[in-house]
């Protein structure tokens, strides 16, 4: 009979594996076994019963020894998080295991409401996990402002814009403010450059480039669409008063429009 300790290779057991194994006891029910060993200790300190019996009374939630906060980490780096049934974001709830995106949380938060599907949420330095409000909040204003300065340029009414790439009119809400160069940190508050699009335009055509182009050249000429290409090539950090002067310029833009 095998003493606590005793080692073993996996052939001189008759397993398969290439690996050493320990003669140990369950931490719980004290039955010997052996298990397979990993830096000098056994992998496994319960029995395999043990282990089920505990997995399935072991505390779940914030009383789990492992809590993290209900937040974990995407394989594309987005950040989720928990929401409970009884919060005011509940709503934005689409799955199974009640998370949401972080950075929409931190937005709706921020707004003290909960968000629409169709509102989008940029992350302005372009790090997923970056969810300080600061580099969340500006685009929502510039995105308002750009749809805004459209709507009422092309129909006189806040209420409908029409979409730079196709030419329909839409609802306000149905209007994106959508980038004819891909979004970059040289070009991610182009005035020029961003334009109210309608979503299918905006999503479903990846902006519809040939459209987008066309609207361009008629709303400020020809030299707009190879100015607006350039101008995506510099290289730009926003520092934190740039961020700051930017905000209080959308807010009075706004204001204005």
């Amino acid at each position: 009979m095998p003493q606590i300790g005793d080692r073993a290779y996996s052939k001189e057991l008759g397993y398969k594996s290439e690996n050493t194994y320990i003669w140990a006891s369950c931490k719980i029910c004290k039955k010997e076994r052996w298990v397979q060993e990993v830096s000098g200790k056994p992998r496994w300190e319960y029995c395999r019963v043990c282990a089920q019996t505990y997995n399935r009374h072991s505390p779940s939630g914030s009383s789990h020894y492992n809590w993290k906060g209900g937040i974990t980490r995407q394989g594309d780096g987005y950040m989720l998080q928990l929401v409970e049934s009884d919060s005011p974001y509940w709503s934005m709830v689409k799955t199974r295991s009640k998370q949401v995106l972080q950075h929409r949380l931190v937005m709706a938060e921020y707004l003290r409401r909960p968000l629409k599907d169709n509102e989008i949420v940029h992350h302005l330095n372009g790090i997923r996990d970056d969810n300080r409000i600061e580099n969340l909040a500006i685009w929502l204003l510039f995105s308002r402002y750009i749809r805004l300065r459209d709507c009422l340029l092309t129909t006189g009414s806040p209420e409908w814009g029409e979409c730079i790439s196709c030419g329909e009119t839409k609802p306000f809400s149905e209007l994106d403010a959508g980038h004819f160069v891909p979004k970059h940190n040289a070009n991610y508050f182009s005035e020029r450059g961003v334009n109210a699009q309608c979503r299918h335009c905006n999503a479903y055509l990846h902006g519809n480039q040939l459209g987008y182009r066309r609207g361009l050249i008629e709303k400020y000429g020809e030299d707009v669409a190879d100015e607006l290409e350039v101008e995506n090539r510099q290289i730009k950090k926003f520092a934190i008063h740039e961020l700051e002067e930017l905000e209080l310029y959308l807010q009075e833009r706004i204001k204005e429009v």
